[in-house]
């Protein structure tokens, strides 16, 4: 996986074949924030799709393109990209907010590091992760990613 900041976008190589699997807009890149180090593989623990060829990576984008004032002016969104890597070229399969300065989605016990994945694990086979707000739902909620990767499922514990 590679990172090329000065075209903005993030490319994985597979069988000598690069697809690139996200495209930053101008202004939102994370080296203005700071967030390079969360572009990268989760740990292979946290790979339950990998026996499939799907694998999953964080990537994190600036809130807002302004001028980095305001309550969001400088934050970071972070999202679990789903990428096929099965054969060549990988591609794409979704991309899920999960932690935001916008919106209200928040991990659970975050310690502002890239490599800080606490809040993870594998339930039933499925990526899980225990947030401190998600949207409505209270009491430290978890989610698990959706079948088709493009979304985040509320389960109960």
């Amino acid at each position: 996986m590679r990172y090329n900041a000065l075209r903005r976008t993030i490319a994985v190589k597979r069988e000598g074949k690069q697809a690139v699997i996200a495209r930053i807009e101008k202004g939102y890149t994370p080296e203005l924030i700071g967030s390079v180090d969360y572009i990268r593989f989760l740990p292979s623990e946290l790979q339950p799709y990998a026996s499939r060829g799907i694998v999953l990576l964080n990537i994190a984008e600036r809130t807002t393109s302004g001028d980095g004032r305001g309550q969001c002016g400088s934050g970071e969104e972070i999202f679990v990209v789903t990428v096929d890597v099965s054969r060549a070229p990988a591609r794409r399969l979704g991309k899920v907010l999960i932690h935001s300065c916008r919106e209200p989605v928040i991990l659970l016990n975050t310690d502002g590091h890239a490599s800080d994945y606490t809040s993870f694990s594998v339930r039933d086979g499925k990526l899980a992760m225990k947030f401190m707000v998600l949207h409505e739902h209270e009491g430290d909620p978890t989610a698990v990613l959706s079948d088709d990767f493009r979304s985040l499922q509320f389960v109960g514990d």
